[in-house]
């Protein structure tokens, strides 16, 4: 299904606007990432409402995703390990983390871990997408930090344990998608920028 759909899409562009090979290619991977992320968003909200745990899922869906916006993170080779590893972190796990009750000494101890994974990791490039440029990386990386504060600040103001919760989660699987060890358990290679001979300012 997918492989139809790129061709055509390629081949309709193609015809139209006559891309040279190089922009093909980012183009092809522009449509990959919309179709994959369709099918697997309405995958993950279907499941989540068999379960009902529709609210929870989409919330976190939001906390992840504008964090990911910075620190990017792997993407699974296969389909099926994105589609089992995604349902198990955004459907089940926050279906029962919800109805957790963390101490604050169990929030801080993950806030100043989850900081230090961003600080040390993000962003974390992918083979398809490796960040080349130096100067954007830096920036994605601040971004991040930034963003990652404002969720850490939320946790100890906000007072609705059910929104907090979620939050904490969001850090938690942002923190793990920028891993290398992740990387390494899905056999994806990790600081993909490095492959190339000169790092692009």
């Amino acid at each position: 299904m997918k492989d139809m759909f790129l061709n055509k899409s390629l081949n309709l562009l193609e015809k139209e606007y006559n891309y040279d090979s190089d922009t093909l290619d980012r183009v092809k991977y522009g449509l990959e990432v919309i179709y994959i992320t369709i099918t697997k968003t309405t995958a993950i909200l279907f499941t989540s409402i068999l379960i009902h745990s529709f609210k929870e899922t989409l919330i976190l869906l939001i906390f992840v995703n504008f964090l990911r916006m910075f620190a990017y993170g792997l993407h699974a080779k296969k389909s099926w390990h994105c589609y089992v590893s995604s349902i198990l972190a955004l459907v089940i796990i926050p279906h029962f983390f919800v109805n957790i009750t963390l101490n604050i000494t169990q929030k801080i101890i993950i806030s100043i871990l989850t900081f230090i994974s961003f600080l040390i990791y993000a962003p974390s490039d992918t083979e398809k997408r490796p960040l080349i440029n130096k100067k954007h990386r830096k920036k994605l990386k601040i971004f991040t930090l930034i963003v990652s504060l404002i969720y850490i600040s939320a946790i100890f103001i906000i007072k609705n344990n059910y929104i907090t919760n979620l939050i904490i989660l969001s850090l938690i699987i942002q923190s793990f998608l920028i891993n290398p060890f992740i990387y390494k358990i899905f056999d994806l290679k990790y600081d993909n920028y490095k492959s190339y001979k000169k790092d692009c300012n």
